[in-house]
């Protein structure tokens, strides 16, 4: 089965759109085929899981760490402040960015570049000051930049939130660039979590059962 899936189809407050393709060992033939079979529509990539209806993201600021919890990460990784002269220096290029404030409920795809560059791969949490224009329809996330505004990236730890991954450590030895990487390479949890738990359906399998 093929679907085109985004995560904030799932109440996810970030923009992040996959190809999946799914397939399933046979029991007989102990060959990999389709799950196609399963689905009722004989489309040939789906654009919802079936029998999941689509939620309403939530906002961004579910994700964020309080003062405290980000003080305290950041003492282990140092600053998530985006250099404003970076960001002004582009913005005179009219270029924009994915500016978030703590109420939206949508951001941008997070990138292996997260962390190193502004523009173009991830959200940057507003921080101080305006934020341009407010926040568009979802198919356009993006504002303007205006003299003032201060940002910073999302930590690794909200990071991993927006990516629908559960509470974990990191190892010491990994930077803030390393992790915020890693993250970026990485597929949404849940929505993979939502489509494992069709192929187990569709294979006539439950959840709780081991499989090989």
């Amino acid at each position: 089965a093929e679907f085109h899936l985004c995560p904030t189809q799932f109440g996810i407050p970030n923009s992040r759109p996959r190809y999946y393709f799914l397939a399933r060992r046979s029991a007989a033939s102990g060959i990999w085929v389709d799950a196609r079979d399963a689905l009722q529509s004989g489309a040939s990539c789906e654009t919802s899981v079936p029998d999941v209806e689509p939620i309403e993201p939530v906002q961004l600021g579910t994700v964020l760490q309080s003062t405290e919890d980000l003080a305290e990460e950041c003492n282990d990784i140092g600053s998530l402040a985006v250099d404003s002269i970076a960001l002004k220096r582009w913005a005179e290029f009219g270029n924009r960015y994915d500016l978030c404030c703590p109420e939206d409920q949508v951001s941008a795809c997070l990138s292996k570049g997260y962390g190193t560059f502004p523009r173009g791969t991830g959200p940057l949490l507003v921080t101080q000051g305006g934020a341009g224009p407010q926040r568009k329809q979802m198919k356009d996330p993006f504002r303007v930049w205006s003299p003032g505004t201060e940002a910073r990236y999302l930590s690794p730890i909200e990071s991993s939130r927006l990516m629908g991954f559960a509470s974990f450590r990191w190892p010491s030895e990994l930077t803030l660039q390393q992790r915020l990487a890693l993250l970026g390479n990485s597929l949404n949890v849940r929505v993979v979590a939502r489509l494992l738990s069709f192929l187990l359906r569709s294979d006539g399998l439950s959840a709780g059962q081991k499989c090989k």
